[in-house]
C-alpha cells in the first residue's frame, strides 16, 4: 500500500509534467521553463519510487545518482530510466541567465525533455 507521502511525490511529479507541457504549448519563450519542470518531474518520480521501496535518497537534483540507487534493487527500471540523466543539467542551468546563455535551450531539447519525463513517470509509477 502506498503511503500518503509516496502519493504526494507522484502528484508533484505529475504536476511538474503538466507545467512542462502547458508552458511549452503556451509559448516557445518558455522552453527553458518547460525543460526545468521536465527535470523536476523525473526527479520527483524517481524519489517517489525510491521512497515506496524504502530506499533513502540524498537531497540532490542529480538524476544519475537517483538512478544508481534504483539500480541497487531494480535493474530493468534503472536501465529504462538511465537515459533521463541528461535532464540533470536542466535542474539549475536554465534557471540563471549566465548559464542559460551559454547553451541556449531549443524546442527540440524541450520536447525531448518532456518525453523523457513522461517515460520516467510511467516507469516509476507504483
Amino acid at each position: 500500500m502506498k503511503s500518503k507521502l509516496v502519493k504526494q511525490w507522484f502528484k508533484y511529479a505529475a504536476t511538474d509534467l503538466k507545467v512542462a507541457k502547458n508552458s511549452l504549448s503556451f509559448s516557445a519563450e518558455f522552453k527553458a521553463i518547460s525543460a526545468f519542470h521536465s527535470q523536476q518531474c523525473a526527479e520527483k518520480a524517481i524519489k517517489g519510487y525510491l521512497l515506496y521501496h524504502k530506499v533513502r535518497f540524498p537531497k540532490s537534483h542529480d538524476i544519475g545518482t537517483l538512478v544508481d540507487l534504483v539500480a541497487t534493487f531494480e535493474t530493468e527500471i534503472s536501465k529504462k530510466i538511465r537515459k533521463s540523466e541528461v535532464l540533470t543539467e536542466y535542474a539549475v542551468s536554465y534557471r540563471y541567465p549566465e548559464e542559460a546563455e551559454q547553451t541556449p535551450m531549443t524546442m527540440a531539447k524541450a520536447r525531448s525533455a518532456i518525453k523523457l519525463a513522461e517515460m520516467v513517470l510511467e516507469a516509476c509509477k507504483v
